[in-house]
């Protein structure tokens, strides 16, 4: 899904005057030469040749390869094209380099993945030695985070991402375009994993960074952002969300959401659940053209543990027969999520059951059928784990990269605004 047209347009750009962009890129080297920094020093080979000529020759060659994997049709075609390209790619700039490494990830249906990785892998740490670890390494970054979670070479992705500090980086060197790929691809990483906490960060994140218009990497972070908050946190304001995001799009992301904002609204309510699973049947086609359909079905898995948290709001004890009815479900089911909810603890014993109707939550009404012994559950919430330290990093960690948006020369016009809606858009994670 990354735009490598727009990746290439953006290196195009940086390009045209080589010795900037790489003086630019390099300004730590301290060469006097900019190629001096990237090639080594000059060596006469007795022909006259010229540094600045090689480099020219070399980018002009790469661009035009490029040019032509971008229409390759077969594995052979793009393997010719790579193998023309080894011996000259020590001597690339880095933005021609950026381009066909983005290019090739294109490419990966064509080729094997065990070869457009390692391709991939070696131009990030390549660069790593002139650009360091945090720079302009996204253009490569996200086509890796990409190839990664096709191969689900879990290991390396995590690795991958660990290293990416996007609050070290400066945002000035990269395209837009560059940063959602590799938030997006981040989040689809994590949510796999089922990391939810880190998707719900790096969704957020994408869905703060100011576009002219909303980008569909954004508008699907946004529809899968709601599902991962239901996840990690059995709850969602859509409405908040909402809010959040830049009022000149706003009505385009209600729109495009619209099918999960119905959804995240009756999620939460037990006497809703009618509704819930109609909006189920009357929009599965999108959630699976959307690819999101298994995200749907985590999220009804994990409604019945939702569901338990509103009892625990109101009762420290209650007959396992109540507890199965509110639940819709078997007292062995109901047993079941009581033990394996993460965030409630349960005690079961026996007790007499007294012929008196228990209101619960929504409206629901338990009445025994017999006065007997009955099993009995006791249930409290687990001690929150979440430190308020944690929370205030977390906290500093969005601000700051909210603060080094708003400092970035090549966002749009709107993003000054940042800094004010952040705050309601990018939650910390329950």
């Amino acid at each position: 899904m990354s735009s490598t047209w727009n990746l290439l347009e953006a290196s195009e750009r940086a390009e045209r005057d080589t010795e900037h962009a790489v003086e630019h890129l390099l300004p730590f080297m301290g060469a006097g030469v900019p190629d001096e920094a990237l090639l080594g020093p000059f060596v006469e080979d007795g022909q006259g040749a010229d540094r600045k000529v090689v480099v020219l020759v070399s980018k002009h060659e790469s661009n035009n390869r490029t040019a032509e994997l971008r229409h390759a049709k077969s594995q052979q075609d793009v393997r010719k094209l790579e193998d023309g390209l080894k011996e000259i790619h020590g001597t690339l700039p880095p933005g021609p380099l950026y381009a066909w490494a983005n290019a090739l990830s294109d490419k990966g249906r064509l080729i094997s993945r065990t070869y457009a990785s390692p391709f991939l892998q070696n131009a990030v740490e390549t660069q790593s030695q002139f650009s360091g670890a945090h720079s302009a390494l996204l253009y490569v970054r996200d086509g890796l985070t990409q190839q990664y979670l096709v191969q689900r070479d879990w290991h390396h992705a995590n690795e991958l991402l660990e290293r990416t500090d996007l609050l070290k980086s400066d945002l000035n060197m990269m395209p837009y375009q560059a940063v959602l790929c590799y938030l997006y691809y981040s989040g689809l990483v994590y949510s796999v994993q089922s990391n939810y906490s880190s998707a719900n960060r790096v969704w957020s994140w994408c869905l703060a960074f100011p576009t002219d218009s909303p980008s569909h990497l954004q508008l699907d972070s946004l529809r899968k952002l709601i599902l991962i908050k239901l996840l990690n946190s059995s709850r969602t304001s859509p409405d908040a969300m909402l809010r959040g995001l830049n009022p000149a799009s706003r009505s385009q992301f209600a729109r495009q959401a619209q099918p999960y904002l119905l959804f995240a609204q009756s999620y939460g309510r037990r006497t809703d659940s009618s509704l819930t699973h109609n909006i189920l049947t009357k929009y599965r086609a999108q959630f699976e053209a959307d690819a999101n359909w298994g995200l749907i079905k985590r999220c009804m898995a994990k409604q019945p543990e939702f569901w338990l948290e509103n009892l625990v709001k109101v009762y420290t004890n209650l007959p396992l027969m109540a507890v199965a009815q509110y639940l819709d479900c078997t007292e062995q089911q109901a047993k079941y999520h009581l033990q394996n909810h993460g965030k409630i603890q349960a005690q079961f014993y026996e007790a007499k059951l007294t012929d008196t109707t228990i209101p619960l939550p929504d409206g629901i009404q338990y009445k025994p059928v017999s006065v007997e012994n009955a099993t009995f559950v006791k249930i409290c919430p687990q001690p929150s784990t979440l430190s308020a330290s944690s929370a205030l990093s977390e906290s500093t960690s969005r601000s700051q990269l909210a603060n080094q948006l708003v400092q970035a020369s090549l966002a749009p016009e709107h993003l000054a605004k940042l800094w004010s809606l952040h705050t309601s858009t990018l939650e910390p994670p329950s």
